[in-house]
């Protein structure tokens, strides 16, 4: 018999899929590499800018005859 006409053709066939278990644990590592970066990420801009201010701040500390604002 041939293929109906209301039957959606398969882009896969059931032995080139990935299975389940592994598609989950692949899906997980991709989710936490990119959480992982994203803290990263914003940790190291956080850090800049503290660190940035903390610089100026000082500069200006020892360069207004150490007055503290």
């Amino acid at each position: 018999m041939g293929q109906d006409w209301f039957s959606v053709p398969r882009l896969y066939a059931e032995r080139d899929s990935i299975p389940r278990p592994i598609a989950r644990v692949s899906a997980a590592v991709v989710v936490v590499t990119v959480a992982l970066f994203l803290l990263k990420s914003f940790l190291s801009t956080t850090s800049f800018f503290r660190i940035t201010y903390e610089c100026v701040d000082l500069s200006q500390f020892f360069s207004n005859g150490q007055q503290w604002a």
